[in-house]
């Protein structure tokens, strides 16, 4: 973990001046910042272009100044301190000219505590106020548990139960192991394990100190698993700010509505993202420092002299208690209590959901409006709802709080974090939670699978759903395992046990015939209603299939596979012509309930190739009245088996009537579905103008009405570029691949890279080129498993980039990496051809010498 938000970078060749350097920065390093030292101009740049997420203040020494052109436009680099005097061309990066290390390190201490003090971690809601105003947690489930994922950890922490002893240890373990060779910061921990009281944790947190900045670092980097190890100290602190907000808020005003102010320096991307979310939601991630004085807030901002890096930024945040309704917001005046108490600072709690209000600027300054906005308790009821025995003897242990994260962040789609803390439920002792973990994992499995499915291509999606079905029965066999340990008088817990092996008996016929779009966590959201509208119906025995289908409420077609099932039997799916009667003979002509169940018999029939009887399904269902977004439904079910028959015409037609109704809503799946589907029709067939309008529109639907950073917005973003290039607007399609790289989904920023650096290629601007690519290659190598076929083509871009740099020896490199893992790896025909012609090149080059004559 980076510990520190900045890291500097000292770049010495001389080794007295890099030996007098180390001496004068050697108090940076014992007060916990990190320095790294190169003397080798090449090795550093190799460092900084393969940085992830870190930022590094450059110090360049004396006879490399020169460098500072080409190393400012690096975009890891804050800032440039140069030892000597040179001329530059940007001086937006260089921070200025310090012959004296004296200078220098006063200079590096204010910028680190500047950039340490302007770290705000925060989530925006992709939804408005608006919106959002009388929904619950399930109602926008997706949404609102990545904006509210410090919510969700918060509960978690402060539900978790404190060892009677060495409570400490695992973080004491955590910040030993960080500062390890760090005398100076390790005697820092060791005072606190000696003197630490909790009722002095707000001495200790807002002490410049290991404990502040690992605190901080865990929040900002998003770690679960490191958060989890510090979840003491957070406890810690929350208490203390509900135990004092009583006593000493605002020195005992009478006031129910209260100002706090907090200034500080934003970078100009993190400023745009809330200039463009007015009336949105934004979440605080970590515990927020303001003050209730103004004036000391303007001090902190700065006044504008830091652009164009950062731009000075004071939030005003308004506290209305009297419309915070039963839950408040947990906030106090810490000034008694502050290792600063001249900074007056009120602290407000970690998970504080504030609304945008308004973005202006006045003078130099902007001012950022924010209201206290009302969170209800629906996230502790849905949690205690989704796990009824958490507070019981079921699920004891801490275990079970990292049950509810792992849960939390499987929903949230971040399966990634959520294995890491499954594993560390290994350790438990209970074996409840023992069998919740391989349940876990199972989930895990199946969320891997289908999150690298690509959602534009419907086979993928198909052969990674009959991947998922080994997995579902992995997790049966866990619950089947879960159900003999629950004790019977747990009436409750045993009825949903039920409830979820019967939704993965049909889970597993079902999966095949849902949309494209879902993902397990949607298609199991979807069934566990229908399920338990099953199992109470089922209190009177239903026996055949003859049964009065309409005094049931069916409001989609999988309550017709639920009745239609034996009773006590595993749950089936009859055929399409058992389908067709059985609808015919229990609904009426008109009966709007008929249309799900005709598109779940077309459906069937699609599957199986009988497209004439899907038509004719899908044509009766367009005789029945009924909304927009069910004819919606239709058409689009309807294109897509003319798809299968590629009757392109006949598939567009369908799309364009839905695009003709004006009163579907925007947020409609199937309005952004017809656009991407009518997208890929006119890319197959060779419209790539027509094909970039659609996928634009798909685009542009899912940042409205989902989420501007959904992976799938990736995925259209980086169709999108593909055919700009393709058109031959490379100039659209850096914009594009670029906004692909700033969305940070690692499998779509490496092809984006990857593709950027075959744009500079065909410029000639060969060392634009061979960053990008390195760029590209440096994440594809930490993926697991890593994919050989990318890593060896974007190793012959580098050798031919290398080859046109006049970078030989380099070049010579990347074809022995490509020999070494085609060794082992079969490649395509064409890779194993490009092979041979750079060998053949190569070859030559070492045979005359290294000529520079590339003709």
């Amino acid at each position: 973990m980076n510990y520190s938000k900045a890291t500097v970078c000292v770049l010495a060749s001389k080794k007295a001046q890099e030996e007098y350097l180390r001496e004068y920065l050697k108090s940076l390093e014992e007060s916990g910042d990190n320095v790294e030292f190169f003397d080798n101009p090449d090795e550093c740049i190799q460092s900084l272009i393969s940085t992830q997420d870190q930022k590094y203040l450059l110090i360049l020494g004396s006879g490399l100044c020169h460098l500072v052109d080409m190393l400012s436009s690096l975009p890891c680099i804050l800032y440039i301190y140069l030892t000597e005097l040179h001329n530059y061309e940007d001086p937006s990066h260089v921070r200025g000219i310090y012959s004296e290390p004296k200078q220098l390190l006063i200079k590096l201490k204010t910028d680190i505590k500047m950039i340490e003090d302007n770290d705000l971690n925060f989530s925006i809601s992709s939804s408005t106020e608006g919106n959002m105003s009388g929904t619950t947690t399930k109602d926008i489930q997706d949404d609102k548990l990545a904006f509210d994922w410090g919510r969700v950890i918060l509960y978690s922490v402060l539900n978790t139960r404190r060892p009677t002893e060495n409570i400490y240890e695992e973080m004491l373990q955590e910040c030993r192991d960080i500062y390890q060779g760090n005398s100076s910061v390790r005697q820092q921990i060791d005072d606190f394990e000696k003197t630490y009281d909790p009722n002095n944790v707000i001495f200790w947190y807002t002490k410049d100190s290991f404990l502040y900045r690992l605190v901080n670092a865990a929040f900002r980097t998003e770690k679960i698993p490191t958060i989890w190890k510090f979840r003491f100290i957070i406890q810690d602190i929350h208490k203390r700010l509900q135990t004092n907000v009583k006593y000493f808020l605002f020195g005992g005003t009478s006031s129910n509505i209260h100002h706090l102010y907090r200034g500080q320096r934003m970078t100009s991307n993190e400023l745009k993202q809330i200039k463009d979310n007015v009336g949105h939601l934004i979440a605080m991630n970590s515990f927020l420092s303001t003050s209730e004085h103004y004036d000391l807030a303007k001090i902190w901002s700065g006044n504008g002299e830091d652009r164009p890096k950062f731009e000075s930024v004071i939030f005003e945040i308004i506290i209305d208690e009297d419309k915070l309704k039963s839950v408040p917001i947990i906030f106090a005046n810490i000034t008694a209590e502050s290792n600063f108490p001249e900074e007056k600072e009120v602290l407000l709690a970690m998970g504080t959901r504030l609304r945008i209000e308004s973005v202006e600027l006045e003078g130099h300054i902007w001012k950022i409006c924010l209201h206290a906005y009302p969170f209800d308790d629906s996230l502790s009821r849905n949690v205690e709802t989704r796990f009824p025995e958490l507070h019981s003897s079921v699920l004891s242990d801490d275990k079970s709080a990292q049950l509810i994260i792992a849960t939390t962040l499987l929903d949230m789609g971040n399966f990634e974090a959520a294995e890491q803390i499954s594993q560390q439920m290994s350790s438990s002792k209970n074996p409840v939670i023992k069998i919740y973990r391989n349940f876990l994992k199972g989930y895990i499995d199946i969320y891997r699978i289908l999150s690298t499915a690509d959602p534009i291509q419907s086979t993928d999606i198909k052969d990674k759903l009959y991947e998922t079905k080994e997995h579902i029965n992995k997790i049966k066999q866990s619950l089947q395992q879960l159900k003999q340990l629950i004790s019977p008088r747990v009436y409750s817990y045993f009825i949903r046990i039920e409830k979820q092996l019967k939704t993965f008996d049909m889970a597993i016929e079902q999966l095949l015939l849902m949309p494209l779009e879902t993902n397990i966590s949607d298609v199991l959201r979807f069934m566990e209603p229908i399920i338990s509208q099953a199992i109470r119906q089922r209190e009177v025995v239903i026996s055949t299939h003859d049964m009065a289908l309409n005094n049931l409420s069916m409001t989609n077609p999988m309550d017709l596979i639920d009745v239609m099932s034996q009773y006590n039997e595993t749950l089936g799916l009859m055929t399409v012509e058992e389908m067709q009667p059985a609808i015919n003979q229990n609904f009426t002509k008109n009966n709007p309930q008929r249309i799900g169940l005709l598109l779940m018999t077309a459906m069937k029939a699609t599957e199986e190739n009988k497209y004439d009887e899907a038509i004719k399904c899908l044509r009766d269902a367009l005789l029945i009245p009924c909304t927009d977004d069910e004819r919606a439904s239709v058409y689009r079910q309807l294109a897509e088996v003319y798809e299968k028959q590629k009757n392109w015409p006949a598939a567009l037609e369908n799309y364009e009537n839905i695009f003709r109704m004006p009163q579907l809503s925007k947020a409609s799946s199937n309005l952004r579905l017809a656009h991407i589907s009518t997208a890929k029709i006119y890319a197959d067939i060779g419209d790539d103008r027509n094909a970039i309008v659609h996928y634009k529109s798909g685009v542009q639907l899912y940042c409205q009405h989902k989420s501007s950073r959904h992976r799938h917005v990736g995925s259209l973003k980086m169709l999108i570029g593909l055919k700009f290039k393709k058109l031959g607007d490379m100039d659209a399609a850096l914009k594009t691949f670029e906004e692909v790289i700033d969305l940070d989904h690692p499998d779509q920023v490496k092809d984006a890279y990857k593709q950027i650096g075959m744009i500079y290629f065909l410029r000639k601007d060969y060392d634009m080129a061979y960053y990008n690519f390195i760029e590209s290659l440096n994440i594809s190598q930490r993926e697991i498993p890593p994919d050989s076929d990318f890593i060896i083509d974007t190793h012959l871009h580098l050798a031919r980039t290398q080859y046109l740099r006049n970078h030989f020896d380099e070049g010579c490199l990347h074809m022995s990496v490509i020999e070494d893992m085609s060794e082992n790896h079969k490649c395509t025909e064409a890779t194993q051809q490009q092979i041979q012609f750079l060998r053949k090149i190569f070859s030559d080059l070492q045979y005359h010498g290294q000529s520079n004559n590339r003709n």
